[in-house]
């Protein structure tokens, strides 16, 4: 049954929260590319599509998207089908809403595998939690209901994690080859995996990811002709050389601030996956590879975008870079809940809900932030201002809603967030023995 629900109930939140109404940059960028593939079957498009984002590439006079194409591809039939129900491209219609759908998908999934993934060491209530962690915790909530890359590059990256530890060397890399076409940064997963498998299995792993990696180098190639020329290289906005923004001098500030400023600090959006580092910890005595897997993992993505200039990720709400990190934080604290007791499972268990209460902020009014400073608390200084106004972004009701009912909706939503789960956790009767490992 907790299987099951870790992916039904996020599935169900995550639908009715989806965006659909406000727009930005990244996903206007990728629903310009996916109409002009399924409607004009080529990757460009015409100037007047292209002026809906920034997040363009221009290759010989011809626009096209900047970024990875692999959200656009692998969603390609649910936009499909909001095209056919729109009759025209338009970035307020059925396309954009089904894309959500799509990434909704792809996060409850994610959830269900965060669950499977948390049985392999320990017991189902402290497994349960980490999914719920992962659910409506932490920011895949928030960016489950818009169409960015995030979430579906996640999705697979998790799904080779579960593969690693259920020995499937092969399955492993080919799920994190299909994530290197979605986010080109995934490829970073593989170094932990690969210091974490014996050499037989690596060679596994390797095989499985060149089985699928090579349909990112086959789109280079065919939209720029060079299989090692990214859209990125392209971008109007930046440099054609990609290694002219990374900045190390300012990487140690970068890593402090991607962890604990207000304005993009992780901590400050999900404290509780605080617990996720204690609960590595834990395992050191009996899981201690596995516990430095996670580590390791979470470590090689941070550090990444510590040197990159544009290490806060734009407009948008808390530190959209880690998303694909946070599974290797919510596994652990199985092991946190699991032995926790008295004040330590009382701060666990605030530290939830207070998480909860900022990612229903995010997805309930705007993922999309306004400029800030390091100082800068979006969930306070910014979305509880929207809550106040009545103004949501949901695609079920008008943005500038009647404040009174925008406030019952939220509190609605947090109790299905909360209540429910609570209540769940305390059926002791469910709690089985962990999986073999």
């Amino acid at each position: 049954m907790y299987r099951t629900i870790s992916f039904v109930l996020p599935f169900l939140v995550y639908s009715l929260t989806l965006n659909a109404l406000w727009a930005s940059d990244h996903p206007n960028s990728l629903l310009d590319l996916q109409y002009a593939l399924l409607v004009n079957h080529t990757a460009f498009f015409p100037q007047s599509v292209a002026s809906n984002s920034v997040d363009i590439s221009v290759y010989k006079d011809h626009y096209t998207s900047a970024l990875a194409p692999g959200s656009a591809i692998l969603s390609a039939p649910f936009g499909a089908l909001g095209i056919a129900l729109d009759k025209k491209f338009t970035l307020f219609g059925y396309e954009r809403l089904f894309d959500e759908l799509f990434v909704a998908l792809c996060a409850s999934i994610s959830s269900f595998l965060v669950y499977s993934v948390s049985r392999v060491f320990w017991s189902v209530r402290p497994s349960f939690l980490s999914s719920l962690s992962f659910a409506f915790a932490s920011l895949a909530w928030p960016y489950a209901t818009v169409f960015f890359q995030h979430d579906i590059a996640l999705l697979f990256v998790v799904c080779s994690l579960y593969f690693v530890l259920k020995h499937k060397p092969k399955s492993a890399g080919f799920s994190l080859g299909i994530a290197l076409i979605v986010d080109y940064t995934s490829a970073l997963f593989a170094l932990p995996i690969l210091w974490y498998l014996n050499r037989k299995r690596a060679f596994g792993f390797v095989l499985g990811y060149l089985s699928s990696s090579w349909t990112t180098f086959a789109y280079n190639y065919l939209v720029f002709g060079n299989p090692f020329t990214f859209p990125e290289n392209y971008w109007i906005e930046g440099s054609r050389y990609l290694l002219s923004r990374f900045t190390p001098v300012y990487a140690p500030i970068h890593f402090l601030f991607l962890l604990f400023s207000p304005y993009r600090g992780l901590f400050a959006f999900s404290p509780i996956l605080a617990f996720g580092f204690y609960g590595m910890f834990l395992m050191k005595s009996q899981l201690k590879k596995p516990a430095t897997l996670f580590l390791l993992l979470f470590l090689v993505n941070i550090v990444f975008y510590s040197f990159w200039d544009d290490w806060d990720g734009g407009l948008c709400y808390g530190p959209r870079f880690l998303v694909e990190s946070l599974p290797f934080l919510c596994v652990p604290i199985s092991c946190a809940f699991e032995k926790a007791r008295g004040v330590l499972k009382m701060l666990i268990s605030v530290s939830y809900a207070y998480s909860v209460v900022v990612q229903a902020l995010g997805a309930l009014t705007s993922v999309f932030s306004k400029s800030g400073s390091v100082y800068f608390y979006q969930p306070l200084e910014f979305n509880l201002h929207m809550l106040q106004k009545g103004v949501f972004t949901t695609w079920w009701m008008n943005t500038n809603f009647v404040p009174f009912f925008a406030k019952v909706t939220f509190t609605t939503v947090l109790i299905f967030c909360l209540i429910i789960p609570f209540f769940m956790l305390q059926a002791r009767h469910l709690c089985l023995k962990a999986e073999v490992f």
